[in-house]
């Protein structure tokens, strides 16, 4: 073993705030790591639980038995107040070579999730408590989940407010308040970075406007492609397929293509190398990011590789 764990800090929630907001201590492991973006399968859930659910099982590799991969729709039932996969799942353990993962929530429905993967869930009541109290907790339960040997400890926030809650009680501020209970989170586990290998997502959700400013362009891009095609002789450029498009040897760039993508930045003391990133905001990230795009499935099979626990996967 590589002798340290990994402790991933995920904001499921819209990443604009991002563009605004100084996060000091997420902005600090940005600036010691390497950043980039994971991609995420095309198709949406509208509901926020089945969408916590698609996002999670992407990231853990295990998005196929809970979902069609075609067209997304969820394959699992509820009973008894139970998730009910289509199929069997391979335990973490089983299908990385005994890696202990774990998951730190703020939404209950995650719960249902994590114990038909069997691994352990602390679900947060974040309803009456502020930043500073939200934090701590999660910095406790980070300490006792590695003193229990969890080599992967998942931290999931969500914003849990409905529109109504937002206007009726103006909730302006507390919508960003996920990154800044993060910030805080992250700054304890600074004194921890000779040991724990840290990630920080933010989840992208586009707005109407953002999607349909996205679909005419695609369409204009197409449209002059076609009259360039048309009207020019000039020989075709071939280029190679990028590796987020591809999947156990298979081409997935139709059920990737357009999707939203998660910004990412690692940080390890003494092995991550670093590149141009001074912000974990999306606009730099994408500009400065050194790890550029990776299928969101990829995510997990990278870290059990840098902590150990499975061989070296692709080139």
């Amino acid at each position: 073993m590589n002798g340290f764990n990994c402790v991933v800090l995920f904001d499921e929630n819209n990443q604009n705030k991002l563009e605004t907001c100084a996060h000091p201590f997420l902005d600090s492991i940005s600036q010691k790591g390497c950043s980039g973006e994971l991609i995420l399968y095309n198709k949406e859930q509208e509901d926020k639980n089945l969408h916590s659910v698609s996002i999670m099982s992407q990231l853990m590799a295990t998005y196929s038995e809970f979902f069609s991969i075609q067209n997304s729709k969820p394959t699992f039932q509820i009973k008894e107040n139970k998730l009910i996969p289509k199929d069997e799942i391979q335990t973490f353990q089983e299908k990385f070579n005994q890696m202990n993962v774990s998951l730190i929530t703020n939404t209950n429905f995650l719960s249902l999730f994590a114990d038909s993967l069997k691994i352990p869930c602390f679900v947060i009541d974040d309803n009456n408590l502020d930043e500073e109290n939200i934090s701590n907790l999660i910095s406790k339960q980070i300490q006792n989940d590695l003193s229990n040997k969890n080599n992967l400890i998942f931290v999931h926030l969500r914003n849990n407010f409905s529109e109504e809650e937002i206007k009726s009680r103006k909730l302006d501020v507390k919508i960003e308040r996920n990154i800044i209970i993060l910030d805080k989170v992250a700054k304890e586990l600074e004194k921890e970075e000779e040991k724990v290998y840290v990630i920080i997502m933010s989840g992208s959700e586009l707005n109407s406007n953002e999607k349909s400013n996205q679909n005419s362009n695609q369409n204009s891009n197409q449209k002059s492609n076609q009259n360039l095609n048309q009207n020019s002789n000039q020989k075709k450029v071939f280029r190679p397929k990028q590796s987020y498009t591809l999947h156990d040897r298979k081409d997935i760039s139709s059920l990737v293509e357009g999707g939203n993508k998660i910004v990412v930045s690692y940080y390890h003391n003494q092995t991550t190398r670093i590149d141009k990133v001074q912000h974990f905001n999306q606009k730099e990230i994408k500009k400065n990011g050194a790890n550029k795009i990776i299928f969101v499935e990829r995510f997990i099979y990278e870290m059990a590789f840098k902590m150990g626990f499975i061989e070296k996967y692709g080139a």
